[in-house]
């Protein structure tokens, strides 16, 4: 069964390293419990979807299993 996803506010456009703070992306400052796609972050496997925070950011609980990606 395919279940929809929560929508993000916004997706990373260019190379991102540090999953941490309220940063602005493409113009859109996030807040907290923003949901963000990172499509874009050097290393590969943590590409996905998270929950922006102002400490680190965690991953989506409905993305954060290879299962849970289709």
């Amino acid at each position: 069964m395919i279940r929809c996803k929560e929508s993000v506010i916004c997706a990373t456009s260019e190379p991102i390293i540090d999953l941490s703070c309220l940063i602005f992306i493409d113009g859109i400052l996030l807040l907290e419990g923003d949901m963000v796609l990172v499509k874009n972050h050097q290393n590969d496997n943590k590409n996905g979807i998270y929950l922006a925070n102002r400490g680190n950011w965690s991953r989506s609980l409905d993305f954060d299993a290879p299962n849970e990606v289709q």
